[in-house]
């Protein structure tokens, strides 16, 4: 008679070991603002580098006639799909973290400019200044002389921003999430 598995040993073949990670879009699971945007900076650079990898990937596909000749050289035959092949095995790979990424994001802006763009957020609350500081820093992952040169600020002006930012996370930690994206200046109690 062939070994049987055990019904628990059927049951936790397929599960994901150790402890589940929270979700990204978890506001709950930040310990303040600053540590989400500093997460959300992160997403935003991986997410750039995977769409560069991407677009590196198609154009090595190139885009080649159909041939019936055997192509290649020393006699030997070359796959000409095998780039389009590891282009879309990268992309299924990437799908899922790049969705979540982009909810992040997201997430992000609603922080940010609320709801319905420009009707609440940081920027009702605090001021376009403040919002998109912390736009073109964290969200569009700039470096601070970029968001300076956006802004209308000197390049010497990190320092400034960073304020500004600064000003923008005690905000959202004083009022917290909720009232922040509906644009209400009433602290949570």
């Amino acid at each position: 008679m062939a070994d049987v598995p055990t019904e628990g040993a059927r049951a936790d073949e397929g599960a994901p070991r150790g402890p589940r990670a929270p979700s990204l879009t978890d506001l709950s699971s930040y310990a303040d603002a600053r540590s989400f945007f500093e997460t959300v900076r992160g997403v935003s650079v991986d997410l750039e580098r995977t769409r560069q990898a991407l677009l590196r990937m198609e154009a090595r596909e190139g885009v080649r006639a159909q041939g019936y000749e055997a192509q290649g050289r020393s006699g030997s035959v070359s796959d000409r799909t095998a780039a389009t092949d590891a282009r879309l095995d990268f992309e299924e790979r990437a799908r899922r973290r790049m969705e979540e990424g982009y909810e992040l994001i997201d997430l992000a802006c609603r922080v940010l400019y609320g709801e319905e763009s420009g009707k609440g957020g940081v920027d009702r609350l605090m001021g376009s200044a403040v919002a998109d500081a912390i736009s073109f820093r964290y969200v569009d992952a700039r470096p601070w002389s970029e968001v300076a040169a956006a802004l209308g600020y000197s390049a010497d002006s990190a320092k400034s921003l960073r304020a500004l930012c600064d000003q923008g996370f005690d905000c959202i930690d004083f009022l917290g999430w909720a009232n922040v994206i509906g644009g209400r200046g009433d602290a949570e109690g």
